[in-house]
């Protein structure tokens, strides 16, 4: 009997060991971040777009590196990004590296409060939503709701 109320109380210990701004609703991981707590559909909308606009130059940057991935679509380039690859690129930008990393940047950490999941989701959001994109082209979203659950639980390999 011990021994199940150790396995029980190491399973507490270790699911309060997170930060509480990571709430899991539905078994879908929740960040308490100013896009899902507190900004307008229309605020949501603009987010989604910037961050579509910033992943597609990333998009577009690594197909000019990278002949191994020059054949593929935006949608499986999404699915494919490591978070450590956008945290180093993003979070972690520096000197000389374009301009729109270090935007990207602050706009994770002041929109996203850090979770690069909910860039690629809003990324996704709009790149799901169009048939195409061109710079200057108007964004005309669904009227879906636009929170960015993250569907990805803790340790998964994709979402």
């Amino acid at each position: 009997m011990a021994e199940y109320d150790n396995k029980a109380f190491n399973a507490m210990k270790e699911g309060t060991s997170k930060p509480s701004d990571r709430l899991f609703e539905g078994g879908r991981m929740f960040t308490e971040s100013e896009y899902n707590m507190n900004a307008t559909h229309k605020e949501r909308m603009g987010y989604d777009v910037k961050a579509y606009k910033f992943l597609q130059n990333l998009f577009e940057e690594d197909k000019a590196k990278s002949p191994d991935i020059k054949d593929w679509d935006f949608k499986r380039y999404l699915s494919n990004l490591k978070n450590s690859y956008l945290e180093e690129k993003f979070i972690h930008s520096r000197e000389g590296d374009p301009d729109y990393y270090s935007e990207a940047g602050e706009m994770l950490s002041s929109i996203y409060s850090d979770d690069v999941e909910q860039l690629k989701l809003s990324a996704f959001n709009v790149d799901s939503e169009m048939v195409s994109y061109e710079e200057g082209d108007e964004f005309r979203p669904s009227k879906r709701e636009r929170s960015n659950i993250s569907i990805k639980a803790p340790g998964a390999g994709s979402y």
